[in-house]
């Protein structure tokens, strides 16, 4: 299991300046799209916290979920190309 302590919060901004996050949303309407579009399993997983009114990502946590989201979302992909042949 992994340790849940306070380095691990990145404001939305922070994320944005990380590799990871430049190279996979690489704009801040991106990012609020995808957290829009999946805030409920992104809280439900404990990925996105709120604190005093801000949204912050708990990282590791944050990554394994996009990550989950992302292969998710291909299976569907998939799944919808095979329906339809």
């Amino acid at each position: 299991m992994e340790e849940s302590i306070l380095s691990n919060i990145q404001s939305k901004s922070d994320f944005l300046e990380t590799p990871e996050g430049k190279c996979l949303f690489g704009s801040e309407n991106a990012i609020n799209w995808f957290e829009r579009t999946h805030k409920e399993e992104l809280v439900n997983s404990g990925a996105l916290i709120k604190v005093r009114g801000s949204w912050y990502r708990m990282r590791p946590a944050y990554d394994k979920k996009v990550i989950e989201i992302a292969q998710n979302t291909a299976r569907k992909t998939l799944e919808i190309k095979n329906e339809s042949n």
